[in-house]
């Protein structure tokens, strides 16, 4: 046989082989994992609305009763474990499994948190037609319900109203006003427009995506009905978080990522970075903004390409006071959640869990793949 021939055989078996080990690794989860078995025991402090707005997140974490209950959904298939897809708890020294929220959904989208219960968006092919259900799963007595089906615009954000109600967005059609499903205890209430915002010194901000909009617009209305549109940079998405003295624009993707709104309806940028686009994850304690990130050069071959030895990416102190940055780590978080104001809980793209302090330092780790 010629040398040329063998060389393509032996290629030929390593690239054959290469496909069946990735095979494997997808449909084999990774279950070498490490678990804290120190007890989670979480007593919340007030309001954190930034928990809900951790959209770029591979894992949601949320708190019901003092335990950590967490949903992994990792965007690696070689990546993902055992436990990936399972709403589960910290508990008995270990993770317990609460429920598997995809058995028979094509794809899952959590919504919203409001103790004790979780929304999520479940897609499905029955019939042989894409449909979305939205489920409440009760964390207290385990009831998992159906309790909207319709088309989701999952790519917008929620709204959380004073009232205890959430409103979730459904799909805008042209020449409508869009339209919102609104739940309150578990239960629909309503399909309804949404013409609550948040107020802030006699105005009131808005969130709007109208049917053709790519990402949501922020207005805002001030004391005599006159409506004007915050300029802001590029986005794919935008989120609201209110806060004490003024509002908090994560403006995800792109360069300007953060902006603040103070009481005077002054607009400020708060944070922006070089880069043709990015992938955050905001929170904030007291008077500061915690900001982790990673960023993108150039397009390459397939895909986006980083920086090289990139030092600037990493985990952001922002004092909403005098505005002064202060990197903190150089790790990248992809969901940053505050519980009870004595630390932060970080996790990152492959699904690990982390108990960081205000400085940046991990206290310890949770869950992580060994």
């Amino acid at each position: 046989m010629k040398r040329s021939a063998i060389r393509k055989i032996i290629c030929l078996t390593v690239f054959v082989g290469g496909i069946v080990f990735a095979i494997i690794l997808m449909q084999n989860p990774r279950d070498s994992i490490v678990i804290t078995n120190t007890l989670v025991l979480i007593e919340e402090n007030g309001d954190h609305p930034a928990n809900n707005r951790q959209y770029q997140s591979s894992v949601w974490l949320g708190t019901f009763d003092g335990k950590l209950y967490f949903y992994p959904h990792c965007g690696y298939s070689f990546r993902k474990t055992d436990y990936d897809g399972y709403l589960c708890v910290f508990e008995d020294g270990g993770v317990t499994k609460h429920c598997d929220l995809e058995k028979g959904k094509k794809t899952v989208h959590i919504q919203g948190y409001k103790a004790p219960f979780l929304y999520y968006w479940g897609n499905d092919t029955s019939q042989g037609k894409q449909r979305d259900h939205l489920y409440s799963i009760n964390l207290n007595s385990k009831e998992n319900r159906n309790i909207y089906s319709g088309e989701a615009m999952q790519k917008h954000n929620s709204f959380f109203a004073d009232n205890e109600r959430l409103y979730f967005p459904l799909w805008a059609e042209y020449g409508k006003t869009p339209q919102f499903v609104c739940v309150k205890d578990g239960a629909l209430a309503e399909v309804t427009p949404l013409d609550e915002g948040y107020c802030l010194n006699g105005k009131t901000y808005f969130a709007v995506a109208e049917y053709g909009d790519d990402t949501e617009r922020i207005l805002c209305q001030d004391e005599n009905g006159q409506i004007n549109e915050v300029p802001l940079g590029y986005a794919h998405h935008r989120s609201v978080i209110p806060c004490e003295n003024g509002l908090l624009i994560h403006n995800e993707s792109g360069p300007n990522i953060l902006y603040w709104i103070d009481e005077a309806g002054n607009v400020q940028e708060l944070f922006s970075v070089e880069c043709l686009d990015s992938r955050s994850a905001v929170n904030v304690h007291e008077n500061d903004v915690y900001i982790s990130f990673k960023r993108y050069k150039e397009y390459g071959d397939i895909g986006m390409k980083r920086f090289e030895n990139d030092s600037v990416e990493g985990t952001y102190r922002i004092s909403l006071i005098d505005s002064s940055i202060q990197k903190i780590s150089d790790s990248i978080y992809d969901g940053l959640y505050n519980f009870d104001d004595k630390c932060l809980y970080a996790c990152d793209e492959d699904c690990n869990i982390f108990q960081i302090d205000f400085n940046g330092n991990v206290i310890q780790t949770l869950f992580r793949q060994s």
